[in-house]
């Protein structure tokens, strides 16, 4: 695919509307057995932050930063933030904002080389795709844009990444297609539970945002945030998260590796 000539141009979050109805059977099962949930955000250059620490004490225990949009724009907050995060002792993962008027092999390429450097300062394999743009494509274009993005970025990790999208947004862009994905929808209400694209995984429907803060009134304060930012549930314990983005605990032998790898003036007689 030929690649448009116009400048990057980057996505405001604020034009998003993710308000609708949720379902009457979900959210009477929700209801009866309430669902255990892990506090997350997700963050951009949109997003002020001032302190991660304090973030984490408040409860939220993962991040999803933007890395990366088209094939050119790098996320300025991204490495610095990324390393901030871990040092106050969060989960972090990270995505790509697609746009479907570029090829989504090459988009995938720019991802995969922006984030490669990071994944050996951080244990935890969580990768997304944002899916919320037509950009002027046919139906069959954005299709096959998203596809390739998430084969290229399966088969170079060997993990299933999350795709980020809402119901309308879903069936607008893809006509429902069918995805192989880890769920991560976008649907802000106070409900117990939310809408789901149709396509997606039912097994797999793991992430919901659901709500901005200060902007919805049933979103818990986030401390360590200026301004507006996504609030998100995973549906599970920590352990739970732990273990979907493969953290385990390490063992001694391997504590002493790293600090011996991280500090070489140890090695000297």
């Amino acid at each position: 695919m030929t690649e448009p000539t116009q400048p990057i141009q980057d996505f405001n979050p604020a034009q998003r509307h993710f308000e609708a109805p949720a379902p009457i059977l979900p959210r009477l099962a929700a209801w009866l057995n309430p669902p255990v949930y892990t506090l997350g955000l997700d963050l951009s250059h949109w997003n002020a932050i001032t302190d991660f620490s304090q973030i984490k004490a408040a409860g939220y225990e993962f991040v999803i930063l933007k890395a990366t949009e088209k094939t050119g724009f790098i996320d300025p907050t991204f490495e610095p933030r990324w390393k901030m995060a871990l040092d106050a002792g969060l989960i972090v993962g990270s995505y790509h904002f697609l746009r479907c008027d570029y090829g989504g092999i090459n988009q995938a390429d720019h991802y995969l080389e922006t984030i490669r450097p990071l994944l050996d300062a951080s244990p935890a394999r969580l990768v997304a795709c944002d899916v919320e743009t037509t950009d002027g494509m046919t139906t069959q274009s954005r299709q096959t844009c998203i596809n390739k993005w998430f084969g290229m970025v399966k088969c170079a990790l060997g993990i299933t990444p999350l795709c980020y999208s809402s119901p309308y947004c879903w069936q607008m862009i893809t006509e429902n297609m069918t995805l192989d994905c880890v769920g991560w929808v976008a649907h802000w209400t106070p409900a117990l539970a939310p809408s789901w694209p149709n396509g997606w995984p039912v097994n797999k429907r793991l992430f919901w945002q659901y709500g901005v803060y200060p902007k919805h009134a049933w979103v818990a304060p986030v401390p360590g945030v200026s301004g507006e930012c996504d609030v998100n549930r995973f549906y599970g314990s920590l352990a739970d998260l732990r273990a979907f983005v493969d953290i385990h605990e390490l063992t001694t032998e391997e504590q002493h590796k790293i600090l011996w790898d991280a500090h070489p003036e140890l090695h000297k007689p």
